[in-house]
């Protein structure tokens, strides 16, 4: 755990490691300059960032840590969560900081994973980190998601989305300048980002609907001579969803608006949502779904098409 070896092992620093380590010291010598070293290291190797649970692990008591932040020798950044010694967090710090404040099945991910990656120039102003299996709490200085896939590694020790999962949480321009890095970078190959099939989408939404009471829709069915991905024929609301691969030009961009137009015209409502959106923020796409059924289930909500974009 020393200062040499900042990239060994994973980060945060487990549990277990550190139980043991205050075992140890426990065992041996408990003299209070042992402790501070032991801190010292923690906060060296986590790049200044220490968790209540590690204090606790090593032998802090909770009387220990509160004289730790009354002295300004903890400063508190998220609840439990500590920079040692001074507030100016380094970004790498600040990343395992967020790790720390939402604990298991963390990890880094959108715009600051490319930027752990080099594939952005700049960190966002908040962390982002998207967890799995667990409903995320509200952090203030973070955004936290939750999805229900999500392809993780480890880079330089902090557990952070792969380079093609990143790309796919991007969005315009960021996500263009980020895929062509990548792949200048060799982080991807053209097939990373493939688009997922139907099958696949089918795979991610449906699932998600029925966990949250909505409707099963009709799949590729035929509405006034148009197939369209999803269907609630009792409600005439359509889900269609996009790909760049498909819609990247005029043409295809146009013919799709003149058969959503059709649709509308016919008095159904059409939502669009990116396959991304499908895959990586599926909640948000059925809480939308579910918004738009309950409105037009009385038929007294308007016809249209509308595009969401996560928020």
């Amino acid at each position: 755990m020393g200062a040499q070896r900042r990239s060994a092992g994973p980060l945060p620093v487990p549990l277990d490691v550190l139980h043991r380590i205050g075992a140890e010291r426990r065992a041996g010598s408990a003299n209070r300059h042992h402790l501070d070293v032991l801190l010292a290291r923690l906060a060296t190797r986590q790049a200044g960032a220490v968790g209540r649970p590690q204090l606790v692990a090593l032998g802090l008591s909770r009387r220990e840590i509160e004289r730790l932040v009354r002295s300004q020798r903890l400063i508190r950044v998220h609840r439990g969560v500590y920079a040692v010694g001074h507030e100016a967090l380094s970004d790498r710090g600040r990343m395992i900081a967020a790790l720390l404040a939402t604990g298991r099945g963390a990890a880094i991910s959108h715009e600051t994973a490319a930027h752990l990656w080099s594939l952005i120039p700049s960190m966002p102003p908040l962390v982002h980190v998207t967890l799995t299996g667990r409903t995320p709490r509200a952090r203030p200085g973070l955004v936290v998601r939750r999805a229900q896939h999500l392809a993780t590694t480890t880079h330089h020790g902090i557990p952070t989305t792969t380079p093609a999962q990143t790309i796919a949480q991007l969005s315009g321009a960021t996500h263009d300048r980020a895929r062509a890095e990548a792949l200048v970078r060799g982080l991807i190959t053209s097939d990373d980002d493939a688009e997922p099939t139907r099958s696949e989408l089918e795979r991610a939404l449906l699932p998600a609907l029925a966990a949250a009471e909505v409707p099963r829709p009709r799949t590729n069915a035929i509405v006034l001579g148009h197939e369209v991905d999803f269907l609630w024929p009792d409600h005439r609301v359509i889900v269609e969803t996009d790909g760049w691969r498909y819609h990247r030009h005029r043409r295809a961009f146009e013919s799709d608006r003149a058969r959503d137009a059709r649709l509308v015209a016919g008095g159904y409502v059409v939502l669009r949502f990116t396959w991304r959106q499908v895959i990586h923020e599926t909640l948000l796409v059925v809480v939308r779904i579910a918004q738009v059924l309950t409105r037009v289930t009385d038929r007294t909500g308007t016809t249209g098409v509308a595009e969401f974009i996560p928020g």
